[in-house]
């Protein structure tokens, strides 16, 4: 099967495929805004090129010039107009490499906003297949293939390409015979140069799959930086990204021996072909039928015409790169998400409002299974309605779907039969983005963003005022510890928040969460790592809360955090196998109070 793609993968990436003569013409469209830069800065290889293609022509004249002493043309005014030519030359090269950078860098930049866009608007199967490594590789050194390609690799062939137009026509005007015989050792070197192109091309696409695994290991092992230091894994984890480069750097290698061998193979035929010029044309000097400085202009010429032969098969290898780079970034850019999410693309909004929703909640025969795991079903028959404004707690052992209620609540995933509705309304009926503004969510592990504390918790609603941050601080407990930072609510949290506390991390996800004024608040396992003084500030926030007129479902793994719920439902493989108050549940002698009495016994 894996043979079976990677063949698949290597016919879509040759470039004279349907796929990759698609892929390239999507990659011209690219440039579209930038079509005017683009074509100004190639148009100055109409001067550039002839004044290229005027220098042997006049270093051929000088020596004539020296060994005949003409009185009208001296070697003063042949050097005096290279001078001019060549001034002229470098301004118009540098306006181009000048005008080249602005419009790849505008192309690059846009290209990965697209790519960044495509990503965020997949919907979470799409993230639980994908590497972030992967998709980081993605975004940085894909785009920056294809920026090369249709910058500095397109204007480089056309300027490569005219001036083997050029030298050709220079070395047939020059000497028809030296031309035969200087183009015979082409044909073979062309043939080598394609092969050995696509060759490079797919020896790189593995190249960059393998750095977009390290990218991912090293990434991993950074972020989790406490833990394997816990662990002294550091040599651990050495070798194996060290593995990973070795395999990395065999790969890279051959593309490296596969470059060489090409330049070094066009290198001895330029070499052959200036030993049989040199041999003949010296006899046909010698023989009266060429002068000295003919031959010298035949002879620059020719190493003109092989530099850039060799120039365009290394640049037919990079576009054959940027083929295979433009094909992992059509793939993300051209998947549509099986869920809605957010799209700059749609300028209406996809779904419905409701405008009186007063946070009841209902699921109705849920069988869910998640996309990385068809062979398991997490939820199986899942019933369960709540009632605006009550205090639901949902319990059960590890694995039997408790959390993936909330995953289904805020439509991160759609179930695979069955329906969840909100005030009597399917959630695939409503607007993603409205859903997710009246539902918020506490998980049990939050995410911080390296910005400062207040701008963490404006995260929930971005138009938020200071007061208003600080009275949902005041709520979830997390203005006292916040006011005694020297910076307050300026306070940089670091990446994913490692400065503070869990037990402070968690308080700030309740205020951000809380901010949102939701309908109905998610609180998944709040509690359940953190120690007991942090357990008690945070369950004080969260009974506040509790009391706000919300619907909140809290999902506990410590009973205790529960047992003043208006309603308990005990989750046993994927569905609601008892449900009632605390005290009704303890009397049925059923699965729940099982539950409880082995994490009494646990806890003594």
């Amino acid at each position: 099967m894996e043979v079976q793609e990677d063949k698949e993968e290597k016919k879509k990436s040759n470039l004279m495929s349907p796929e990759g003569r698609s892929s390239v013409m999507r990659v011209l469209r690219l440039v579209e805004p930038e079509k005017r830069l683009l074509l100004l800065a190639m148009s100055t290889i109409v001067v550039t090129t002839p004044i290229s293609l005027f220098f042997p022509m006049a270093v051929g004249k000088l020596l004539d010039v020296a060994t005949t002493a003409d009185p009208i043309i001296t070697p003063v005014t042949v050097a005096g107009a290279l001078l001019v030519v060549f001034g002229l030359q470098g301004l118009m090269m540098t306006t181009r490499d000048g005008m080249l950078t602005v419009a790849g860098e505008r192309m690059a930049a846009r290209l990965r906003r697209q790519t960044f866009e495509a990503v965020l608007r997949q919907d979470m199967s799409f993230f639980d297949e994908t590497r972030t490594g992967e998709l980081l590789n993605r975004l940085a050194s894909d785009t920056s293939v294809i920026q090369k390609a249709i910058t500095n690799n397109v204007t480089s062939a056309l300027k490569s390409a005219g001036m083997v137009v050029g030298c050709t026509a220079m070395l047939i005007y020059t000497s028809p015979k030296l031309a035969l015989v200087s183009v015979l050792v082409l044909p073979p070197g062309g043939i080598v140069a394609v092969y050995m192109g696509r060759f490079m091309k797919r020896k790189q696409s593995e190249v960059q799959d393998a750095l977009a695994k390290t990218s991912q290991q090293a990434e991993e092992v950074i972020t989790s930086m406490k833990t394997v230091r816990q662990f002294a894994r550091e040599a651990n984890e050495a070798a194996r990204y060290g593995g990973m480069m070795a395999e990395t750097r065999q790969l890279a290698t051959s593309v490296g021996i596969a470059n060489t061998l090409l330049g070094t193979g066009i290198h001895v035929a330029a070499n052959i072909s200036l030993a049989c010029v040199l041999g003949y044309g010296g006899t046909l000097v010698v023989a009266g039928e060429m002068t000295a400085g003919v031959l010298t202009s035949f002879l620059l010429y020719s190493v003109y015409l092989g530099f850039n032969v060799g120039s365009l098969s290394g640049i037919y290898g990079d576009l054959m790169k940027a083929v295979g780079a433009s094909l992992r970034i059509f793939s993300i850019l051209d998947r549509e998400p099986s869920l809605p999410a957010y799209d700059s693309r749609h300028t209406t909004e996809l779904g419905a409002r409701l405008d009186d929703f007063n946070g009841g909640v209902e699921f109705k025969d849920v069988v869910f299974r998640y996309p990385t795991r068809p062979q398991s079903a997490i939820l199986q028959g899942f019933t369960l309605k709540m009632e605006p404004g009550q205090v639901i707690g949902i319990v059960g052992a590890s694995g039997s779907g408790k959390s993936t209620i909330g995953a289904l609540l805020t439509r991160l995933y759609d179930p695979e039969q069955g329906t969840v509705l909100l005030d009597g309304h399917n959630v695939k009926d409503l607007s993603a983005e409205w859903l997710r503004g009246v539902v918020a969510s506490v998980p049990q592990e939050p995410v911080l963003f390296a910005v400062s504390i207040a701008d963490n918790i404006r995260y929930g609603r971005l138009d938020a005022t200071d007061d208003e941050v600080r009275r949902v601080a005041e709520v979830a407990n997390a203005h006292e510890f916040i006011s005694r930072f020297p910076d307050g609510y300026d306070t940089f949290v670091g990446e994913r928040g490692m400065q503070l506390s869990g037990g402070q991390k968690q308080r700030l996800a309740i205020a951000r969460a809380l901010i949102k004024q939701p309908k109905v608040l998610l609180l998944d396992e709040a509690t359940s790592a953190l120690d007991s003084e942090s357990e008690k500030l945070v369950e004080q926030a969260i009974e506040r809360v509790s009391h706000a007129g919300m619907t909140v479902v809290k999902i506990a793994h410590r009973l205790n955090t529960i047992r003043d719920a208006d309603v308990i439902c005990m989750v046993v493989k994927g569905k609601v196998e008892e449900k009632g108050s605390y005290a009704e549940l303890m009397k049925s002698n059923g699965a729940f109070k099982q539950l409880v009495k082995n994490q009494t016994s646990d806890y003594h």
